[in-house]
């Protein structure tokens, strides 16, 4: 019961905020060939769907993370791991000129969804006991893997042009993220919030006007 506890004091306490997740230092593709592109609609969304992928093989492992702080009795929430990331994510997107509120906005929604997804294994293996056969994963890998993930969700940010602008372009990737993102324990109202977040990263100083 203690372990329920802290699993949903740690989700309650961030659900709902802005704290932001995600981290790695390399730079990606985008800004090593030299900034900004002009890109079609159609491309922009291509990157949009990129970005629900990745998003999607990033809650995949949140399974195995969620395993090793079952089995070694460590809280989900782990808010110094999440400032180190958002540090390391906006160390890139400013290179890309990618405005922070965004960035901070899309990330925020990143994690939430990760600690729904260990949240939800866990109530599961509290209610249904822990699989007898699972050794315990090394988090510092998994944490590895997830952060190599980082510059690609970037660069998929940086490609999305001005896909905000377009008519349409919510509903499109609401329905689109249903058939992307279908990591259990993900609800139709936290991918809408994902959209909605992934909406509103735009360059510094861009407009939908004119």
């Amino acid at each position: 019961m203690r372990l329920l506890v802290a699993i949903t004091v740690g989700v309650a306490a961030t659900v709902g905020t802005s704290q932001a997740l995600a981290g790695a230092s390399a730079i990606p593709a985008s800004v090593a060939s030299g900034g900004v592109r002009a890109m079609s609609a159609p491309a922009e969304l291509g990157a949009a769907h990129r970005f629900l992928r990745l998003t999607a093989e990033r809650l995949g492992l949140m399974k195995a993370v969620m395993e090793s702080k079952w089995l070694s009795r460590s809280p989900i929430q782990d808010r110094a791991q999440e400032q180190r990331v958002v540090q390391g994510a906006l160390a890139i997107t400013r290179k890309l000129h990618l405005a922070d509120a965004g960035v901070r906005r899309i990330f925020a929604q990143e994690i939430l969804a990760a600690k729904e997804v260990q949240l939800g294994w866990g109530t599961r293996w509290l209610n249904y006991g822990f699989p007898r056969d699972i050794k315990p994963p090394d988090l510092t890998r998994l944490r590895g893997h997830i952060a190599a993930l980082t510059p690609k969700l970037i660069d998929a940010l940086a490609d999305l042009g001005q896909l905000r602008c377009h008519p349409g372009a919510r509903v499109t990737l609401t329905r689109a993220s249903r058939r992307l993102i279908r990591t259990p324990y993900v609800t139709d109202r936290r991918r809408a919030v994902i959209i909605a977040a992934l909406l509103s990263v735009h360059r510094v100083g861009s407009s939908c006007r004119g």
